[in-house]
């Protein structure tokens, strides 16, 4: 609302920075200087990257999402944003790839020769090559630093953007919503949606990598395992898997929680709004018990639906903690039983790869799918609201006297009047047989047969009981309510006062980001 508000900040040091910089985060280093020297105070922060402005993802997300929509409306967003971000996404699975399948082969091959090195006798492996085997493993260690702190923060990037993107399409929507529309949802589901779906955006793709990554490494990991125990891994491997249908299961009870979590918080947050809305006639009538009971039964119901949903999340965390140590033990159990003889350098090998697939068997790949079935949930609740009827700004169709009306892409009615400005002709409003309901399929009018003429110079009061239409003609006027038939001529603009309450300050409220003129006002004593 504030025009003169907007600063100048500093160019982001990431865009020229080079590979080599990106990788090592050498663009950081003037920055911790800085703040070694002196606090770090607002006017040295940077600007945002241009592809990490809303304005741009918006409007990029928003011409795919249209073009999808218009394709079919079925998983259109789905689509959309597979268009918008799925091959960076993927570059960046192939990445996570690689660097999980040089852990599960290179290090448990170099910890099992290092450690040959020391056993009493052996005469096999060199200084020397212990060395090299040393220095390899120290090498794996820097190279996964190396790819996985730049792939991990390029993916948070890039969930950083599709929510923001989500965010700035879903706003877009809601500004252009019809009355109709509106009288669909409420303002507490809208801020749901904002505050809660769009956030699991930035934790689930970091994770959705691992639904396919994970079964890659697990077989990976098990033919290393075979190289080493023989059958007796396919029985520790066999135990890891038989955990899988389970931790799918509860991913999909963790989905449907939360689907019931969010319907709840929706009722709840809807509840304190209507309450807010209604404070004083609640106070006048000392209704403050009844209503106070009713948000606590629903926090009760929201709740009772929370915990579940905590209990279900704690139960799959505590995974990691038995199942990766039960493997192993399980492993060298029946690689004894079969009469082998149990080494360290078999041991150390086998704890290193199953520490390897521990956390992504146990957490990490039911997490993703977890978090991918939560994720499809707020994703097709964001496409219930960006499905809904809007008001465009089109060329004037004509409408037939049925009251038959137009539609064009994404789930838009024209509703356009004829707003005709010509300085040759005095203003003036002219309604003519105009018929217009708030809803699309109701069988009864909000406005029935409306004829009027506003001539220049006229002040025309409109008075009648409530619920009578006259809000409702004003709101036909600012092309806010549907017309089904008749004629609509507006000469001039149109300069509308509303009686409520403006969210900024009084004098924003008035110029609406316009230039100030100051007029003195001469009183006479």
């Amino acid at each position: 609302m504030d025009k003169g508000t907007k600063t100048t900040t500093k160019p982001n040091p990431v865009e020229n920075a080079n590979v080599l910089s990106r990788l090592l985060f050498l663009y950081m280093l003037p920055i911790f200087k800085q703040a070694y020297k002196e606090n770090l105070t607002e006017d040295g922060l940077f600007g945002p990257l241009k592809e990490h402005k809303s304005s741009y993802i918006g409007a990029k997300l928003e011409r795919i999402w249209k073009e999808e929509f218009r394709k079919s409306k079925k998983y259109a967003l789905h689509r959309a944003l597979v268009r918008a971000y799925g091959v960076l996404f993927a570059i960046y699975g192939v990445i996570k790839l690689i660097d999980e399948i040089m852990v599960v082969i290179v290090m448990p091959s170099c910890v099992r020769n290092l450690v040959s090195y020391f056993q009493t006798g052996q005469t096999q492996i060199s200084i020397e090559e212990a060395y090299i085997y040393a220095g390899a493993l120290v090498m794996c260690l820097v190279v996964n630093s190396i790819i996985a702190h730049p792939s991990i923060m390029g993916i948070q990037h890039l969930s950083q953007k599709i929510r923001v993107s989500c965010s700035s399409l879903l706003y877009r929507k809601i500004l252009r919503l019809s009355r109709s529309s509106l009288g669909k949802t409420t303002v507490g589901h809208m801020v749901n949606l904002l505050s809660n779906d769009l956030s699991k955006f930035d934790q689930t793709f970091i994770l959705a990598h691992y639904s396919w990554v994970g079964p890659i490494q697990v077989a990976v990991g098990t033919y290393m395992l075979y190289r080493e125990m023989q059958v007796a891994a396919l029985i520790g491997i066999a135990f890891l898997v038989a955990i899988v249908p389970l931790q799918i299961y509860l991913a999909k009870r963790n989905s449907v929680l939360r689907l019931k979590t969010a319907l709840r918080t929706d009722e709840r947050v809807r509840l304190m709004n209507e309450i807010l809305s209604g404070m004083q006639v609640i106070k006048m009538y000392c209704w403050e018990k009844p209503f106070a009971d009713v948000v606590a039964f629903a926090r009760r119901q929201e709740m009772k639906v929370i915990r579940s949903h905590s209990c279900l999340l704690s139960f799959l965390y505590s995974f990691e903690s038995f199942v990766s140590r039960t493997a192993i033990f399980i492993t060298i159990l029946a690689y004894v039983f079969q009469g082998n003889y149990i080494t360290a350098e078999k041991v150390f090998a086998i704890t290193v790869i199953y520490n390897a697939l521990r956390t992504v068997i146990t957490i990490l790949f039911s997490l993703s799918m977890s978090s991918i079935a939560e994720v499809h949930v707020s994703i097709n609740r964001v496409q219930e609201i960006l499905s809904l009827e809007e008001n465009v700004e089109e060329d004037p169709l004509e409408i037939s006297e049925k009251g038959k009306k137009d539609k064009v892409a994404n789930g838009v009615t024209n509703t356009k009047m004829n707003v005709i400005k010509r300085d040759d002709e005095p203003p003036k409003i002219v309604l003519e047989k105009v018929y217009a309901t708030w809803v699309g399929d109701s069988t009864e009018d909000t406005l029935n047969n409306i004829s009027l003429e506003v001539s220049p110079g006229q002040l025309v009061a409109i008075v009648g009981p409530v619920g009578s239409g006259k809000s409702s003609i004003l709101s036909l006027l600012l092309n806010e309510l549907p017309r089904k038939s008749g004629r609509i001529d507006v000469v001039g603009e149109i300069s509308f006062a509303p009686k409520n309450h403006g969210c900024f300050a009084i004098q924003s409220g008035i110029i609406y980001c316009l230039d100030l003129r100051t007029m003195k006002i001469a009183t006479r004593g």
